[in-house]
């Protein structure tokens, strides 16, 4: 989202990302649930039911829930109602969903003429679940222990002032972060414009903690939020989010208090087995950012009917390219991948639950291009002969090749057919499969020299920036690397550079981000292959209707209410 200088969010980026959810496949107004269990909420509609405890199966082990680090959806989803931050996302349904509200803030910030200075002012008497009072100079803390515990989105920051300084330990402090814990005022000065400054604000990692929690990883630091994290000691098998009842003390307009006492989630790999158990009623939700199984797909539209829905996501799904490895760092190469694969194929072992794609950018996503996909016929299959010309020209055919990817369906499925289109393109390719808990930080490290597989990337705020985090040189890292094609091309990383300070609701800002991604798809550091819905599929002991299915963070737990 763009700023305005009045201090208020822009709206453009939101109807924007309208254009994306509406129409979507199983989207309906069902989703749009009201719940007024918040402060100042409408005493008109009727209390939800509150109390009672709930079992998720997720799949995906959370990557940290210590909010200065935790990244992946299921991280995120959880620290989201564990550790507010100055701004918040609204608790809506679709574009809703993105957009920003006063938290910890006591209204949205002064923003300078020129967009170099963000001045807020805390609400008074906000109490951590500890008890303990929030002030003005934890959010100063809080900044500078993500780059501490060396947060992936740390990038976001870079342009406030002495950031790259402090980053770099040349400084003992982040000079453009100023506080008054006195006045509950505080004060963020950029060396440049960065329109998406708020919605960084926004995510978890920006969440308060206090001035004594420890410049290292601490699941258990308080945060402010109607829960709290319970039951953790092995979050690679379980954990609770615990309701905080002395939260609603702190009074603060449209964050819920939560309806359920508890949250339970249970990491269970196996989605086959976590989808059944949820048909079965023998849990309550099935992991919205996990894939159904395509062969029990049929039967949880005919026996759940009413508690399951396929929602439009931005999710984007491709092969990554290491550029930096054999033989993918050769641009005829990754071209000759990039035409090679049948994105309806990939379609289908999806069971309907992907949406062919070519370019990066999905449709309707602000920047998406209009001119025909390159690498597909007219009618989106594959230009096999074209591919098998480009890796003649290369000389790479024989060469050793191995396709990694995780162990669940169908991304399994999806490894094993990349691999059989490069053994018809001549190499010889064998696969390598992770655990979700290992896989990213496997791949994502540049030792490894891993030199394909699949991953996907899901904008978490309504600019083409949040998706380009996975091109972004600056997120090449040697370790937790966003771009896992470790693409280091200097004209992407100088456009979004430049692009980065321009509001999206500029038409011409659109062009110019159309143009970058018809050269970023030129270049194949990914295969695009398509977009995702994901499933909101609950027990029949939940009230389906009553459930939020949020843009940024899927099921919003803080709203789940049982019958």
């Amino acid at each position: 989202m763009r700023l305005r200088r009045s201090g208020l969010i822009a709206t453009a980026a939101a109807l924007a990302v309208s254009m994306v959810l509406a129409g979507c496949g199983g989207s309906d107004s069902s989703n749009n649930s009201s719940n007024n269990n918040t402060p100042g909420g409408d005493d008109s509609s009727p209390s939800p039911k509150t109390g009672g405890t709930i079992t998720v199966l997720t799949g995906t082990t959370p990557d940290s829930l210590d909010p200065g680090l935790g990244n992946n959806v299921q991280s995120t989803s959880a620290n989201w109602l564990t550790h507010l931050g100055l701004v918040s996302y609204k608790h809506e349904a679709g574009p809703g969903g993105y957009e920003l509200i006063p938290a910890l803030a006591a209204e949205m910030p002064t923003i300078s003429a020129d967009g170099l200075k963000y001045d807020f002012t805390l609400r008074d008497g906000i109490k951590y679940s500890d008890g303990t009072e929030v002030k003005a100079s934890d959010f100063i803390h809080t900044v500078e222990r993500a780059f501490k515990l060396d947060w992936s989105g740390k990038g976001y920051l870079l342009s406030i002032k002495g950031a790259e300084n402090y980053d770099a330990g040349k400084a003992d402090k982040i000079a453009g972060l100023t506080a008054d814990d006195a006045a509950g005022t505080l004060s963020i000065a950029l060396t440049k414009p960065y329109g998406a400054l708020l919605s960084i604000l926004g995510l978890p990692a920006m969440g308060f903690v206090p001035s004594s929690a420890p410049l290292e990883v601490d699941i258990t630091v308080p945060g402010v939020g109607p829960y709290e994290l319970t039951d953790a000691s092995d979050p690679t098998k379980s954990y609770s989010l615990s309701k905080v009842a002395t939260f609603a003390d702190n009074n603060i307009p449209e964050i819920p208090l939560g309806n359920l006492d508890k949250i339970t989630f249970n990491i269970v790999s196996n989605n086959q087995s976590a989808a059944t158990t949820v048909l079965d009623g023998n849990a309550d939700v099935f992991d919205a950012h996990d894939q159904l199984p395509p062969g029990l797909l049929p039967q949880i539209e005919a026996k759940a009917k009413d508690r399951f829905a396929l929602r439009q996501s931005n999710a984007v799904f491709y092969f990554w390219m290491n550029s930096q490895a054999p033989p993918f760092d050769n641009v005829k190469v990754r071209q000759a991948v990039a035409q090679a694969i049948s994105r309806p194929a990939l379609a289908k072992l999806s069971a309907g639950q992907l949406t062919p794609e070519c370019y990066y950018l999905p449709e309707n996503f602000p920047g998406h291009s209009s001119n025909p996909c390159p690498w597909t016929t007219a009618d989106g299959e594959a230009k096999l002969d074209d591919a098998k010309k480009l890796i003649d020209e290369a000389g790479v055919a024989g060469t050793k090749v191995t396709v990694w990817g995780q162990q669940r369906s169908p991304r399994k499925e999806w490894v094993e057919y990349m691999a059989s289109v490069l053994d018809e393109l001549g190499f010889d390719a064998d696969v390598k499969t992770l655990s979700d808990s290992v896989y990213y930080p496997t791949v994502g490290n540049e030792e490894t020299k891993s030199q394909i597989g699949t991953a996907s990337f899901e904008a978490n705020f309504a600019d083409p920036y949040a998706l380009y985090i996975a091109l972004d040189p600056a997120f090449a890292t040697p370790t937790n690397a966003y771009n896992l094609a470790f693409a280091k091309d200097k004209k992407i990383g100088d456009e979004l550079a430049a692009l980065a300070e321009k509001p999206i609701s500029d038409p011409s800002t659109v062009d110019e981000w159309m143009a970058l991604d018809e050269y970023a798809t030129e270049q194949a550091y990914h295969a695009t292959f398509g977009v995702l819905a994901y499933p909101q599929f609950y027990s029949e002991r939940l009230v389906f209707d009553e459930g939020v299915f949020h843009a940024n963070f899927a099921n919003d737990w803080s709203l789940m209410t049982l019958k």
